[in-house]
């Protein structure tokens, strides 16, 4: 097992932990936020989402230091966060109402103890956000889509129109997404793209949609 058994120690509540605080959720920039909104701020990260899951029958199996960049996700599966073990297959569901269905023998733990090891990457989340400043002005966008296309991609048209057409080729760039952002953008927004320059026949762009702007130096 790679972590110490903290959990047979009773005089352990908590290790490397930030000091307790007033809960408060902050901007990067000022903004009048509603206690339901505060997703869309640039300094909340939400946790749920898919992350890569592998179960184990014991936490001694637990070796490998598998949140390492670059560790090998073979035989990990994508789960839902939050979620259960034994909706995904692993496990047993366990229903009692009389007795425990493991030893008990607090603090003691079994040794057949299952566990599982998440991983996930927050790239985007960390990048999600990025501002163009002018002369006159400061905006803010919200990256909704990336992937590769080809050099001849629709991504580089010009010229639509804020109907049905516009709306229906945003719906594409969210399906073709390397990842679902969970970001809404519809016809009416401003659309920024930026791309790579040509490689290997492919580019990389990016989409985002234009969610603050100030004037410059405020």
């Amino acid at each position: 097992m790679i972590v110490p058994n903290y959990f047979e120690d009773l005089s352990v509540l908590h290790k490397n932990t930030l000091p307790n605080r007033a809960y408060y959720i902050p901007t990067s920039t000022p903004r009048e936020l509603l206690p339901e909104e505060r997703e869309t701020s640039d300094r909340f990260l939400l946790l749920s989402g898919t992350w890569k899951f592998r179960y184990y029958e014991n936490v001694y199996d637990l070796k490998d230091e598998f949140y390492r960049e670059g560790y090998d996700m073979t035989g990990f599966q994508d789960v839902p966060v939050p979620g259960v073990w034994q909706n995904y297959g692993c496990d047993l569901h366990q229903y009692t109402n009389d007795c425990y269905p493991f030893p008990m023998d607090p603090p003691y733990v079994p040794v057949i103890n299952p566990c599982g090891a998440y991983v996930h990457s927050f790239y985007y989340e960390k990048n999600a956000y990025f501002t163009v400043f002018t002369e006159d002005a400061a905006y803010r966008y919200q990256i909704f889509a990336y992937s590769d296309v080809p050099e001849d991609s629709d991504v580089y048209t010009t010229g639509y129109l804020p109907d049905e057409t516009f709306d229906g080729f945003l719906t594409e760039l969210l399906k073709s997404s390397y990842k679902d952002t969970g970001v809404t953008v519809g016809k009416d927004d401003k659309v920024l793209t930026l791309s790579t320059c040509s490689g290997d026949g492919l580019r990389f762009v990016v989409h985002a949609v234009r969610v603050d702007e100030h004037e410059s130096g405020v």
